[in-house]
Order: structure tokens, then C-alpha cells, then sequence
């Protein structure tokens, strides 16, 4: 085998996992298998890919379009094999593929550009010219993974289930049509940098880098919207939970001040049973009295306030329709995390909870709350329910019992507990859903 045929083999396999590598370094979490098991198959995978490009590397050596119809050939593989080994949407599947088959291309354009710069400039390390756009593709693709990465990922938390992933998925598709259409040759090397090839190679990369950022920033940007709306919501529930609160609070200082006001007669009417002997009847003035005190207070569960109106206001509406409630909950007064994002997170859990129990046909209804605080940042939350209708799931993904949309409050529950480096998981069967998530806001802090 030639130097030729080997730089040629590196390139095609290079290129391949240039872009599949970012993609599951980016939806990681969203695997259906394990890191191991993903990486035996990818392995498999590749190596396959290897076969096909020898095969066809074979059927024409040599040829200028190799590097033009094998990215065509095996695209469809990639998009089939991410699809089989994640949960992600088929469109986000197809732009994030495209995107960095982008980067790819531009990177071995890059590459070309100071190959020809080589050439031109009569400067003899043999062999070093022709690995340049090799070379490139380890150092440029990496660092474009790393810095997209963290948008992507955000991105599409909250977006994936948009119809406009459609269109967005087409715009790297055209980008790599006319990348072949253009007809850049990267099998060959050229004695000179031609100033016309050399304005087409810079303005091509410009493109494709300003235009992917602005998609994925406009993307990011409605996804940070659609976080601020679920926060929106959770504050506007908190702001009319302590309206209540302090409505509540005004009636039972109102009843303090009467009843300090006809305490007097009480004690009149006690001390004219005792003047008249009759100790009897004043115990039994007593305990009439206190038994017709009532306690107009709300429910204490923690020392949280805004954590504990959400539970006093949930789970009072679960006893009012009849729903078994449980709860066990410890946290101190000041949370280690936006006490905001947790509300964020229990509202939409305790709503959902309650929303199954008062859809649920038959059986013992019952919510059960488990929540604590360990050390000074972890937190641990279980929220488990009754349910009886059918429990949807799609990708991996929640959908609404609005719709066959997937519900933004689970959304809304994935992006907090990603941002404060939690873990999420829900467990369902036998007609009892298990919501459990551990939050860890201190390995943000000391990062």
C-alpha cells in the first residue's frame, strides 16, 4: 500500500470520526446503552466504515471524487447508527452530523490553503505538506467540538421538539452539497496558491463558522426564553401563594386580637365557677373552650418559605381531593442553590404528581414527598404517585397529557438539574411513578 492510499485511508477514517465523535461527546446522556457498550459498537462501526472506504478507494484509485461521494455513501450510516444509539431526535441527529461534517470540510480546506502555502513558498520537508490537512482535522475539529458543545447541548434541551429543527437540519445539508459542488480536490496536492482558490477557501470557512454560530446562539436564545418562562411561572405562583399567606396570616391576627378581647369573660366566667365552688364546671368551661380553638396556621414542612408554600399549596390540594398525602422533608432556611430554579423543579414535579393522582380511575390515590438536605450543599428529592393511564414516552422523553408534545415542565426539570450537576431518573410500573433527582450546586462552585 502506498503513502498515497494510507494518507488517503486517514483522512476518510479521520473525517468520520470528526463528526461522530462530537456528537455523542454532545448528547452523551441521552445514550440508550452504556459509555461501554456506545464505544464497542462505535468501534464496530468504524471499523466497517473502514471496509466500505477501501472497497470503494479500490474501484477508484486515485479518482478526484473519492473524497467527494464517500462522505455522500456514509452519511446515511451515521445518521442511522445515532438514531439507534440515542434518544435525540432525528433532526438534531441530522444538523449536529451536517454541522461538523462543516467543520470537517473546512478544516481539511484549512489544511489544503497551507499545503499550497508550502508549495508555493519551495519549502522542502518531504511529507509534512501532504499530512497537513490530516492535521488539522485533530487539532481544528477537537477545538470546535469543545467550544460548541456546551450550546448545542443547552440548545437543544429545550428546542429539540420544534418543527423548525426541519428547516435548521437543511442548512448544513446545502452547505455540504455545495462543498462537492464547488469541487475542492484534497487528494492533490498544488504546485501554487492560487489567489481566486485561496479567496473561495477563506470566504467558505468564514461562512460556515458565522453561520452556524448564529443558528446555535438563536437557538440558545430560545431555549434561555423558554427557561425564563417556566421561572416566570414559578415566581408568579410564589408571589400569589404569599399573597394568600398573608391574607391567611392577617385573618388568624385578627381572631388573636378578639380573642384576646373576650379572654377577659372567660376568665370572668371561670372565676365565678370557682367563687361558687363549682371546680367542675370550670374544667368543663375549659376544655369546651379549647376544644373550639382551631389552629388557621398552614402547614409547617420545612423551614424553606418559598419551598414550603409549594408544598403546603400542593398537597392541601391532594387532601382536598381526597389524595393520601406523606411527607418527610428537611431543609434549612437558606438553600444552597436559586431558591427560584428549586422551586422550578419541585412546583413542576408536585404538579405533575398531583395532576396523575386526580386522573387516576380507581385505587388509593397517595403522594409521597421525600426531601433532604446533606452537608452544606446536596441535595436529595423523591416525589412518588399513583397512577393509572398510560404513561407516553417518546426518545426518551416525556410527552404531554395535553398533547403528544413533550412536556416543558420535564424539560424545565432536566436543564436545572444539568445546570446544578445533578442526576435526574424516573422509575414507573405496577401503577406507581417515582420522580428522584440529587443536586449538587457545590461541584459548580468549585470548579
Amino acid at each position: 500500500m502506498t503513502f498515497v492510499s494510507i494518507r488517503r485511508f486517514c483522512l476518510i477514517l479521520a473525517a468520520n470520526v470528526s463528526i461522530l465523535g462530537p456528537f455523542f461527546a454532545a448528547f452523551h446522556r441521552e445514550l440508550r446503552f452504556s459509555m461501554y457498550k456506545t464505544t464497542g459498537i462505535l468501534a464496530g462501526y468504524l471499523f466497517f466504515v473502514f471496509f466500505l472506504s477501501s472497497v470503494f478507494c479500490i474501484l477508484l484509485p486515485g479518482h478526484p471524487w473519492t473524497f467527494t461521494l464517500m462522505p455522500c455513501l456514509v452519511m446515511p450510516f451515521h445518521v442511522i447508527l445515532c438514531v439507534l444509539l440515542s434518544k435525540m431526535r432525528w433532526t438534531v441527529i441530522v444538523y449536529t452530523l451536517f454541522m461538523f461534517q462543516n467543520f470537517a470540510d473546512a478544516a481539511l480546506l484549512f489544511g489544503m490553503l497551507l499545503r499550497d502555502l508550502f508549495f508555493s513558498l519551495h519549502i522542502a520537508v518531504p511529507g509534512i505538506p501532504s499530512l497537513l490537512p490530516l492535521l488539522m482535522l485533530f487539532v481544528l475539529c477537537p477545538c470546535a467540538c469543545l467550544f460548541l458543545t456546551p450550546y448545542l447541548r443547552s440548545a437543544a434541551e429545550y428546542t429539540r421538539t420544534l418543527s423548525s429543527w426541519k428547516t435548521l437540519a437543511s442548512i448544513p445539508l446545502i452547505f455540504s452539497i455545495i462543498f462537492r459542488c464547488i469541487g475542492f480536490d484534497l487528494s492533490s496536492a498544488s504546485p501554487f496558491l492560487d489567489g481566486s482558490r485561496f479567496f473561495r477557501c477563506v470566504l467558505w470557512i468564514a461562512c460556515v463558522c458565522l453561520v452556524h454560530y448564529v443558528i446555535l446562539h438563536a437557538l440558545l436564545s430560545l431555549s434561555q426564553n423558554f427557561a425564563l418562562r417556566e421561572e416566570y411561572k414559578t415566581i408568579r405562583l410564589l408571589a400569589d401563594l404569599q399573597t394568600s399567606q398573608m391574607s391567611r396570616l392577617q385573618k388568624a391576627l385578627d381572631q388573636t386580637a378578639q380573642a384576646k378581647h373576650n379572654m377577659r369573660f372567660h376568665f370572668a366566667a371561670v372565676k365565678g365557677f370557682l367563687e361558687q365552688k363549682k371546680s367542675q364546671k370550670a374544667l368543663n368551661y375549659i376544655n369546651d373552650y379549647l376544644g373550639s380553638s382551631q389552629s388557621s396556621g398552614e402547614a409547617r414542612y420545612c423551614l424553606n418559605l418559598p419551598a414550603n408554600s409549594l408544598l403546603d399549596y400542593y398537597l392541601d390540594e391532594a387532601k382536598k381531593n381526597s389524595i393520601r398525602v406523606t411527607a418527610h422533608v428537611s431543609l434549612p432556611a437558606v438553600l444552597p442553590l436559586s431558591e427560584i430554579d428549586f422551586c422550578t423543579i419541585l412546583g413542576n414535579l408536585l404538579s405533575n404528581a398531583l395532576e396523575a393522582c386526580m386522573r387516576q380511575e380507581g385505587g388509593d390515590p397517595s403522594i409521597t414527598v421525600n426531601i433532604r438536605q446533606s452537608g452544606s450543599s446536596m441535595i436529595t428529592l423523591s416525589i412518588s404517585n399513583s397512577y393509572s393511564h398510560e404513561i407516553r414516552r417518546q426518545n426518551g422523553i416525556f410527552l404531554s397529557s395535553k398533547g403528544d408534545r413533550p412536556g416543558i415542565g420535564t424539560a424545565s426539570v432536566r436543564y436545572l438539574v444539568e445546570r446544578y450537576h445533578g442526576v435526574l431518573n424516573y422509575k414507573y410500573g405496577n401503577g406507581l411513578f417515582v420522580a428522584s433527582l440529587l443536586l449538587n450546586p457545590e461541584i459548580g462552585r468549585n470548579a
